[in-house]
């Protein structure tokens, strides 16, 4: 049976790498501690604010009130940004929906990613798929 055979040296050497690992671990947690964190920042846009829509291809459709745009689709709307590969909205039924790397940057600066995004009721019911929050307060 073979032992483990430390050296006066190598045993001092594993003692300080254990020192300094929980020095780091005590270093971190106390500057987390500190963390300031951000409120979240609801900008409403001014009434009548419209949305500005980038794309390569527009189409709207008066008998159904829908209107899709698709390839590089970037839409500016108050303080928020999104981009996709296609949008779509009924004016009608006021259901919105974008597809393919939806980006969704907010006036914080939190980051929503998906890769699809549906929304109803003025925006407060929706659903994504594939979801990722990047958020300014590390949550």
């Amino acid at each position: 049976m073979q032992g483990l055979l430390l050296g006066v040296g190598q045993l001092s050497f594993a003692l300080m790498i254990g020192v300094a690992a929980i020095a780091f671990s005590a270093t971190k947690v106390a500057a987390y501690e500190k963390r300031v964190f951000v409120k979240p920042v609801y900008k409403k846009p001014p009434a009548n604010t419209r949305a500005d829509v980038e794309a390569s291809r527009v189409v709207y459709d008066e008998s159904t009130g829908e209107a899709q745009a698709s390839g590089q689709v970037e839409i500016a709307y108050g303080p928020y940004r999104l981009t996709a590969t296609r949008v779509t909205y009924n004016q009608k039924t006021r259901a919105f929906s974008a597809n393919g790397s939806v980006y969704l940057r907010e006036p914080n600066g939190n980051i929503v990613q998906a890769s699809e995004l549906n929304l109803k009721n003025k925006f407060r019911d929706g659903f994504a798929r594939h979801l990722k929050a990047l958020l300014t307060n590390d949550a």
